[in-house]
């Protein structure tokens, strides 16, 4: 009998070379975002600054980040775009926790203290929704706050999520019922760029507001780190204009001279 499991484990590891070969070098920006979060870890830890209560916190929403960055990658990679914009939302929302608790210092006790009891979460909870996570007089929060919306449509069990890998038709006998793990079941132009572009940007939108929640435990290696982050700024616009006509192409339309990839880039 035919394990389901090992089943889609090797479509997906399938899924993972083609996405590879086709999308070249521009996979190695999911490195490039890596190594400026192992660097910002190293950094911060090194400083004594970072056993203050918001500093601390913070290096906690890089962390798991970074894991959303690698899994939400190799979601893409291999064909799993809903997934990947799914690790995309939980890497928006460390990002605009740390932008408010860098605003808000006190706020970072009652994360720190919310698995005390049942009250202290209710507290968590309650000071954590409130307010604005995403100010609009901050451009990167700004995006990341539009891109959250997108990501909420796949998050929960709506239309948008379901229908990615569901489809129930009627039939006189009842329905028709077909059932996929992979969306992208025929050839696309594009897809995985159009989600992996989404990815590396929105990671990079994000690495953006750790740098700077955690400025003073970064000052050490501030130069350095501006040099990578300007580099990745400056090597995904390259790709993403590589990638652009592809990606943006319609049938029988030619494509819209300033149109982008993501708009706008961060």
């Amino acid at each position: 009998m035919a394990d389901e499991l090992d089943d889609v484990r090797e479509k997906e590891e399938a899924n993972y070379h083609i996405s590879r070969r086709v999308l070249g070098d521009s996979v190695s920006l999911v490195q490039d975002l890596l190594d400026v979060h192992a660097l910002i870890t190293t950094t911060a830890a090194r400083s004594k600054l970072i056993l203050k209560p918001a500093h601390y916190v913070t290096l906690h929403f890089s962390l798991a980040a970074r894991y959303h960055l690698t899994i939400g990658s190799l979601a893409a990679l291999r064909a799993h775009p809903t997934d990947a914009i799914r690790n995309g939302r939980m890497a928006i929302e460390c990002a605009a926790f740390a932008a408010r608790v860098k605003t808000n210092p006190d706020m970072a006790p009652v994360w720190i203290d919310a698995g005390l009891s049942d009250e202290a979460y209710d507290r968590y909870l309650k000071v954590f929704s409130s307010g604005k996570i995403f100010p609009d007089e901050h451009p990167v929060l700004r995006e990341l706050g539009s891109r959250f919306d997108t990501t909420s449509k796949v998050s929960h069990p709506s239309l948008y999520a379901l229908a990615q890998h569901v489809r129930i038709a009627k039939t006189d006998a009842g329905a028709e019922v077909m059932f996929h793990y992979f969306p992208l079941d025929k050839p696309s132009w594009t897809e995985p760029a159009r989600t992996f572009f989404w990815t590396v940007d929105t990671h990079f939108g994000a690495v953006r507001v750790f740098v700077d929640a955690l400025a003073k435990p970064l000052e050490s290696e501030r130069a350095v780190i501006d040099v990578r982050v300007n580099a990745i700024d400056a090597k995904l616009t390259v790709h993403k204009n590589r990638w652009r006509e592809a990606i943006l192409r319609k049938p029988d339309k030619p494509v819209d001279p300033e149109a982008l990839i993501v708009i706008p880039p961060f």
